[in-house]
């Protein structure tokens, strides 16, 4: 999928007294470009395709007015374009999928960052034990994500996707949130959702790791086989044993 960029109308210096007007004037036009593009690919109503792309949109104009990097690059309207693109990419991609297929992979792809840093230090736990740990740390993630959704966007205070365009929005959401960076003392950062589950870890207390490792040796039930041939635990599994060192901790 391309946006088409030349839908976007140049803003010249004379039109715009300083960088935050800029941008603050382009919101408008790349809100109605992303309807436009939402609108040729997806099955919904208009107020919600609209909603979306008002708060993609609007999600944009905040990074670029926070972003130091981006307001002195003289290329504001660039930016704008990447990030909106990459944005309407992502939800796009989750809607395509549908509502499983989308949620399993963005179990997995949350999973597989987390994989390394969710046994609490000193102990040893194979796939499944991290895999059941993992469950309980996604669970309360889910929740975090969709209140800072709310936060973050012009919604009602108990807001929830209802469609197939708002869930895909709000999964494309929180991966992005979890990868979110965020700047530790010295010249490190790191991902949000690498440092809940550092810390979700820390709160674990030791006996809870041998409880697992115990109840994971004894799970062999048709039901606990089943599920572990299961296409959905078998994609987890892949992804988590995939994903490479984080870079952030190199």
């Amino acid at each position: 999928m391309k946006l088409n960029i030349a839908n976007f109308t140049p803003t010249t210096s004379a039109e715009i007294g300083s960088t935050q007007q800029l941008v603050a004037i382009d919101t408008d036009s790349l809100m109605r470009l992303l309807h436009q593009e939402i609108q040729g690919q997806v099955k919904s109503s208009v107020a919600i395709i609209q909603a979306v792309a008002q708060r993609i949109a609007t999600e944009v104009e905040r990074i670029c007015r926070k972003s130091s990097r981006i307001q002195t690059s003289g290329q504001i309207q660039s930016w704008q374009t990447t990030l909106a693109k990459h944005r309407l990419q992502k939800c796009l991609h989750y809607y395509q999928l549908g509502s499983k297929q989308g949620r399993v992979e963005l179990h997995s792809t949350l999973g597989g960052m987390v994989y390394r840093h969710i046994a609490p230090a000193g102990t040893q736990l194979g796939f499944q034990g991290r895999y059941t740990i993992i469950e309980d740390f996604l669970q309360a993630f889910y929740i975090e994500a969709i209140k800072a959704f709310r936060r973050e966007n012009d919604v009602q205070a108990d807001y929830s996707p209802r469609t197939q365009l708002e869930l895909a929005e709000y999964m494309a959401f929180t991966e992005q949130y979890a990868k979110r960076r965020i700047n530790l003392p010295g010249t490190f950062n790191q991902q949000l959702i690498v440092l809940r589950a550092q810390s979700f870890a820390r709160r674990q207390p030791p006996e809870t790791t041998v409880d697992i490792e115990m109840a994971v040796e004894s799970a062999r039930s048709e039901e606990a086989e089943t599920h572990q041939r299961s296409a959905a635990v078998q994609q987890v599994r892949a992804q988590m044993m995939s994903m490479p060192a984080d870079p952030g901790e190199q």
